[in-house]
């Protein structure tokens, strides 16, 4: 909350970036624009939120509020209210240091409506705080009187006694700055009330602290007690077992004799083993280049033979087209022939049509002229 939160005037002057600070926001505008571009937003936010608190941090308010404004779309994208809630907030202190109170609220009363998205009942308590401070600032104080009792309600309903003495304090501030003395005072007892039981409260918490902190030690020391006991009881047990165990060293000493010559046998008849494993992997090594070369040779056989049969199937195909050529040219020829025979039959019909007509013709005179003539025996007298 922003209760006793100093204005400095002096934050409006604009102040140069130093090269090493400038140096590292290009960085992270860099930074920005790859993430950006890769669509990680939270990368992308989390670099220009470095960038605002460079530009806050070294006297650029005005560059650090424009950055935030960067970055609110980005969370908005990932429906990230908590932070979105953090950035709105923010903006509204810079504008408090700059003392622009106008633009200051509207940034806290962003940050209500974020909390209230959220259903945050202790969120929207403490943004109504804030809120009304804010108002108080502007001298708004009915409006930060409406802020602060809608933030008592929701904080008395939800048993968020903390918020409670910020919000009495406030109210009492309030009704005396309108002039209602009577119910600023009420208010002030109020926050004296609840500022006395929190302490109460606080110092039951410690009590209660101090008390689990000595059941705890007191576990402790019966533990440590404990501890001792097991020890020297186990510490017995060796000491016991020592003693027996002198009798079972001598016996191990004849078994280990024992053992070490079965060993050796064992050992012997390994090296046995082994001679005659790589014996054998050595004739299976023969075996196996044996088998390799007979398999190059049928391999190179085939090969030999796709070669062969790849070159006569080349010979047979280029003899087949070379056919097939011969037997078009042949075709063509005939059709050219055939065409000259049908067209010699057509002449020929029509030489025989025309001679059938000259014979009609000469058939046809001789008949005028046998009409116009007289008869051979007139022309005899």
């Amino acid at each position: 909350m922003l209760t006793g939160m100093c204005i400095n005037a002096q934050s409006q002057r604009i102040v140069p970036i130093s090269k090493d600070k400038q140096d590292k926001i290009d960085q992270l505008e860099e930074l920005y624009k790859m993430a950006e571009q890769k669509n990680e937003l939270s990368k992308a936010a989390s670099a220009l939120n470095q960038i605002t608190y460079i530009y806050w941090e070294n006297g650029r308010p005005d560059k650090a509020i424009e950055t935030f404004n960067r970055v609110i779309p980005i969370y908005e994208k990932q429906n990230d209210l908590e932070n979105l809630h953090k950035i709105y907030s923010n903006i509204g202190l810079i504008y408090l240091d700059m003392e622009d109170v106008r633009n200051a609220k509207q940034a806290f009363v962003k940050g209500v409506q974020v909390k209230r998205r959220m259903g945050d009942k202790k969120g929207i308590s403490s943004a109504l705080v804030d809120l009304s401070y804010v108002l108080a600032l502007g001298k708004e104080y009915q409006e930060a009187i409406t802020s602060l009792e809608e933030a008592m309600k929701i904080a008395l309903e939800g048993n968020f006694e903390t918020l409670l003495p910020s919000i009495y304090n406030q109210l009492a501030s309030n009704y005396t700055n309108i002039g209602n003395v009577k119910k600023g005072e009420e208010y002030r007892q109020k926050y004296n009330a609840i500022k006395e039981y929190l302490a109460t409260q606080s110092m039951k918490g410690e009590y209660q602290e101090r008390e689990q902190k000595n059941l705890a030690e007191i576990r402790k020391s019966q533990a440590e007690v404990r501890a001792t006991e097991l020890e020297m009881q186990l510490k017995q047990l060796v000491f016991e077992e020592k003693q027996d165990s002198i009798s079972s060293i001598v016996r191990a000493k004849e078994d280990s004799l024992l053992q070490a010559k079965r060993l050796d046998s064992l050992q012997k008849q390994n090296i046995l083993l082994l001679e005659q494993e790589a014996q054998l992997k050595e004739v299976e090594i023969e075996k196996q280049k044996a088998l390799q070369d007979f398999q190059r040779l049928i391999i190179y056989s085939v090969l030999g033979g796709l070669a062969l049969g790849l070159i006569l199937l080349v010979v047979l195909y280029r003899s087949n087209k070379s056919k097939q050529r011969a037997n078009k040219e042949l075709a063509e020829k005939n059709n050219v022939i055939e065409q000259k025979g049908i067209e010699l039959q057509e002449a020929f019909d029509k030489i025989e049509e025309q001679n059938t007509r000259i014979t009609q013709s000469i058939s046809y005179a001789r008949e005028i002229q046998r009409s116009l003539l007289p008869p051979k025996e007139a022309l005899r007298k």
